[in-house]
């Protein structure tokens, strides 16, 4: 995909330079997101502009579940990787 795309006269002048490295990600969009960053692996980091339509009572609720899910995965995939 990318080729098709540097092949096209348009796009000959488009790069991309990535801005951070995740160890793990859960992306619905830019506004959206939670994972682990290479920068700092010890912290689950959030963004969750979805919080701010949810009632209040259940906005630290969804981030903590969100969070956890990302940690236990996260932990699942170091250990099944330190197997293999």
């Amino acid at each position: 995909m990318i080729r098709i795309i540097k092949e096209n006269n348009l796009f000959c002048n488009v790069n991309f330079v990535p801005s951070e490295y995740w160890k793990i990600l859960l992306f619905k969009d830019g506004h959206n997101h939670a994972g682990i960053k290479e920068s700092n692996p010890d912290k689950v980091s959030n963004r969750w502009d979805i919080v701010e339509h949810l009632p209040e009572a259940v906005r630290k609720k969804f981030i903590n579940t969100a969070s956890e899910f990302i940690h236990m995965t996260y932990k699942y995939n170091q250990k099944y990787n330190a197997i293999a």
